[in-house]
């Protein structure tokens, strides 16, 4: 992809559209918070770690690529990121906080405490605005356990479709499950 430096690690392609390329080891709390301008996301081998809210309300980014070597994703780091199209993810354990799409997971084993958490502060799940992509670099086991208590169904539940591409099978869920 052509592209000319803009600073702070974000370029413009040819068609002008911003790509940001990350390649510090750590990337602090709020660090983008609220870039409109970033429309695609690249996260080198090099980065460690991605703190909270990092990404959230950069409404405008439709392709995320995280490399391997990142180890933590925290909290509300993609949080109304609504055009979100494309995330590519390693096939390797990365920690990601459940509240990593803005909501934060019902806690089935503490019933008592995560309804009244949520009748204090009722949550709305994310809205995406179309089909989302992920492209995992491993088998749709291997996928199942790196997303094991991850991408709970107030991730997905307004998101129209998902496809999950694995090396060995795509597979689609919808609101009604795979």
């Amino acid at each position: 992809m052509l592209s000319t430096d803009c600073g702070s690690g974000v370029k413009r392609n040819v068609d002008n559209n911003a790509v940001l390329f990350i390649d510090s080891e750590q990337i602090p709390e709020k660090a983008y918070k609220g870039n409109l301008e970033i429309k695609w996301l690249h996260i080198s081998p090099n980065v460690r770690s991605i703190g909270a809210y990092v990404f959230a309300d950069c409404s405008n980014i439709v392709e995320i690529r995280i490399e391997e070597g990142v180890e933590h994703i925290g909290e509300y780091c993609f949080k109304n990121c609504t055009k979100l199209e494309k995330i590519y993810l390693p096939n390797t354990r990365i920690d990601i906080d459940p509240t990593v799409f803005g909501v934060k997971p019902f806690n089935w084993d503490d019933m008592e405490n995560s309804l009244r958490e949520w009748s204090e502060e009722p949550k709305v799940a994310p809205h995406f605005e179309g089909v989302l992509n992920i492209f995992y670099d491993g088998t749709w086991e291997e996928y199942g356990d790196f997303v094991e208590g991850h991408l709970s169904c107030s991730f997905i539940e307004n998101t129209r479709i998902i496809y999950v591409h694995c090396k060995d099978v795509v597979l689609t869920y919808n609101k009604w499950g795979f």
